[in-house]
């Protein structure tokens, strides 16, 4: 190459860095803190009182530093300090660092439910329509993550984890990091056993981790393609009528393409349909839990009491005294609540209360049935 074309190229290569740097220059700050890739989580373990931040990496999970929220007037000055001492605000302004807010593990509700494996499809929807029926909590008064623990083909079931916190919960979060000036991009729950996270993202926004492995790789090869057209642009400002009827023909191709994916769409959003009409179903025909406890109270004699109420599924499992245990057994066939009540285990005398000790299995009726 020569002395001229070695200019050219340098001419070139400061052309390509100029418009990259405009580029970049045109992105949001806030977007590009989010889009920045990284394997550091800056996280605020939230206390009683009083917050701990923390740095996590893929190795461990560092104490920074601990402020009180309570006697500090101004705790943001005290979380700038921390920031400093470790040297951390530059990290942090330019989106080096992922920002989470930890709640401790008490502060949610963590619970296993059992449902229809064809609501892996739209399980979001799904939990949120069963939340009441699971937890104490309506959809619009907690908000939630969820995650598969188990898929089983062959009875068709599925068993998912719940994490539930009250919304007020992470309102008081959200305040408390507002205060702060600690711009969190997600919450999650600490498990129970330390500090590290146990739960997805609660964030109201419902907003899920990026794979920021892969982002920063995204925003220079759309960069790489801006460009590439800034040159098309410079150097090929006229197309020929050959390309445009080439670019009218793929869009038509593109046309009807999307006519058939959106018929496609449609059929699987009836299916959906078809699915949550059955689950509405399934769940009126089920009797409640409070019916069934008060059918309980009623049947049972005042010489009995229980030491255990327990239901799994379709099944209620009693556990207790009672002075005549075989007769508990006509009472719960003559409810219309109950079928197909056994013991399932050897009745026993006990000694200091001289009544006899049970443990019996009952099959729940559906609602409605005869």
């Amino acid at each position: 190459m020569g002395e001229r074309g070695a200019r050219i190229l340098a001419l070139l290569q400061g052309l390509f860095r100029w418009w990259i740097g405009e580029l970049a220059a045109l992105v949001p700050e806030r977007l590009r803190r989010r889009l920045a890739s990284t394997t550091d989580t800056l996280v605020l373990l939230l206390g009683e009182g009083d917050a701990t931040l923390c740095l996590e990496t893929r190795q461990e999970l560092k104490t920074l530093g601990r402020i009180e929220l309570r006697s500090e007037s101004e705790p943001n000055h005290r979380l700038a300090a921390i920031l400093r001492q470790h040297e951390l605000p530059r990290q942090t302004s330019a989106g080096k660092a992922a920002i989470c807010l930890r709640l401790r593990s008490e502060r949610a509700l963590r619970t296993t439910v059992d449902l229809p494996l064809v609501a892996e499809g739209n399980l979001e929807e799904v939990v949120s329509f069963e939340l009441d029926r699971h937890t104490p909590f309506k959809a619009e008064q907690a908000v939630f993550s969820h995650r598969i623990l188990e898929r089983d083909a062959a009875q068709q079931r599925l068993r998912v984890e719940l994490f539930v916190v009250p919304r007020l919960i992470i309102a008081d979060a959200i305040a408390v990091a507002d205060r702060l000036h600690f711009d969190a991009d997600r919450i999650d729950i600490a498990e129970a056993s330390g500090s590290l996270a146990a739960s997805g993202n609660l964030l109201p926004s419902r907003a899920h981790t990026h794979r920021r492995s892969y982002e920063r790789t995204l925003i220079y090869a759309l960069g790489s393609a801006a460009a590439l057209l800034a040159l098309v642009a410079l150097y090929l400002p006229v197309y020929g009528m050959q390309q445009r009827a080439a670019a009218l023909e793929q869009e038509f191709d593109a046309a009807k393409k999307a006519a058939a994916a959106a018929a496609a769409l449609q059929k699987e959003i009836d299916a959906l349909r078809k699915d949550e009409l059955f689950l509405v179903d399934r769940k009126r025909d089920r009797t409640t839990v409070s019916t069934l406890l008060l059918e309980t109270t009623r049947l049972l004699p005042d010489d009995t009491w229980l030491s255990e109420w327990q239901l799994a599924g379709s099944e209620i499992q009693l556990t207790g005294y009672a002075g005549s245990a075989s007769a508990l057994i006509k009472l719960l066939e003559q409810s219309r609540a109950f079928r197909n009540s056994t013991f399932q285990s050897p009745v026993v005398q006990d000694t200091k209360t001289g009544r006899e000790r049970f443990h019996i299995a009952a099959q729940v009726a559906e609602a409605g049935a005869p």
